[in-house]
């Protein structure tokens, strides 16, 4: 114990003369959180610019654009007069999409047919495309049951019930803002641990911190990066705590289950950082596949694509990704309260963990006493 904090006062000393880590550990993280939280303030998006091709030009098709526009996500900023200018308005991002009313609209309404109503969009965008085909199905079911009770038919009496159960206000605070929290830890994680053994390699100091840990290889890891761990947990904690009760998001499952979910997530990403920085044996090179590894996490986490529906290589890869499986337990902690489906994922992270370390192991070693790799950067 007293080496692991001899060990740990040590990179304190160190981290004094490193700027760099000091912004990856304070600065960065917690600004950016700033940063989400205002572009999340409003909770949910509105007024998304959209055009809209009237090819009726009739007072029933009017008052559908009224309904329309009377959803909370979409606004009418412009009308055009064919397709060719609706096209171009969409390629020049004027415009997320357009709603092309079809020539007799009132005409067929009137007579007790069903005219369609078609909305061009590009999927491209894909919060605001889903965003706004949801709300022109939604306000163009409501002009259809107005529209046809005021022509004299009887409108239809089925209605479609959808309930939320974990997201009753459709807040994209609460859908995406834990897994863009978690995703900016992770690479910050990996990167200043890749940064803080990396260091030791560039300087030319790995003979005097293995002296620090008595020859132990494990126990210099330790001893360096527990400080390390001991920041990163309370900054997740506090990061995801903050913004939880910034947007009063129940936390609906127990505190202890968030605290080891934050521990496990933290040492796998740290493992992982080892690993790179011990197969590349250089600061510089270690910083690209680090960054190709953390960078994109979000987008394999499961959270804005489902896991089940990805390719089996993307599969595979996101499994291998501390991200994935901290987020089913931010699930299980916050946003669901089901601590029974917390060990598969905690399993997970342990399982990351000890083959990461394991791989290092065999390499790490061997390059901190070797001097061929000192001063290396």
């Amino acid at each position: 114990m007293h080496t692991l904090i001899a060990l740990a006062r040590r990179e304190l000393r160190r981290l004094r003369g490193h700027p760099v880590l000091w912004c990856l550990l304070g600065p960065i993280p917690f600004a950016m959180t700033v940063l989400l939280t205002g572009v999340f303030a409003g909770e949910v998006v509105h007024d998304l610019p959209v055009a809209m091709l009237d090819l009726d030009r009739s007072t029933t098709s009017r008052v559908a654009a009224r309904w329309l526009e009377a959803t909370r996500g979409v606004k009418v900023t412009r009308h055009v007069d064919d397709m060719g200018a609706a096209q171009s308005a969409v390629l020049e991002r004027q415009v997320y999409g357009v709603l092309v009313v079809p020539h007799h609209f009132q005409r067929d309404l009137l007579r007790g047919k069903s005219p369609h109503i078609t909305f061009i969009y590009n999927e491209e965008y894909l919060t605001a495309g889903g965003n706004l085909s949801a709300e022109v199905a939604r306000g163009a079911g409501t002009a259809a049951a107005v529209l046809t009770t005021l022509s004299g038919n009887e409108p239809s009496a089925v209605r479609l019930d959808l309930r939320n159960l974990f997201n009753p206000t459709a807040s994209y605070a609460v859908s995406l803002g834990f897994v863009l929290i978690a995703a900016l830890l992770q690479v910050v994680i990996g990167l200043s641990t890749i940064y803080a053994v990396g260091r030791e390699i560039s300087d030319g100091t790995t003979a005097e911190w293995l002296e620090a840990a008595r020859g132990s290889t494990f126990v210099a890891c330790v001893g360096k990066l527990a400080p390390y761990t001991v920041l990163h947990c309370v900054s997740l904690l506090v990061l995801l705590g903050g913004y939880a009760s910034w947007y009063q998001i129940p936390v609906r499952g127990p505190v202890w289950l968030l605290v080891i979910s934050a521990l496990a997530f933290v040492v796998a990403s740290q493992s992982i950082g080892i690993l790179i920085i011990a197969r590349t044996a250089n600061l510089a090179k270690a910083v690209g596949p680090g960054a190709l590894i953390f960078g994109p996490a979000a987008a394999f986490s499961g959270v804005t694509f489902p896991l089940a529906a990805m390719p089996l290589g993307a599969r595979m890869w996101a499994e291998t990704i501390p991200l994935t499986h901290f987020m089913v337990l931010v699930r299980a902690a916050i946003t669901v309260g089901s601590p029974e489906s917390a060990p598969a994922p905690l399993l997970a992270l342990l399982l990351t963990t000890v083959v990461a370390l394991g791989l290092a192991y065999r390499r790490l070693p061997v390059l901190l006493r070797n001097p061929v790799h000192a001063g290396e950067s």
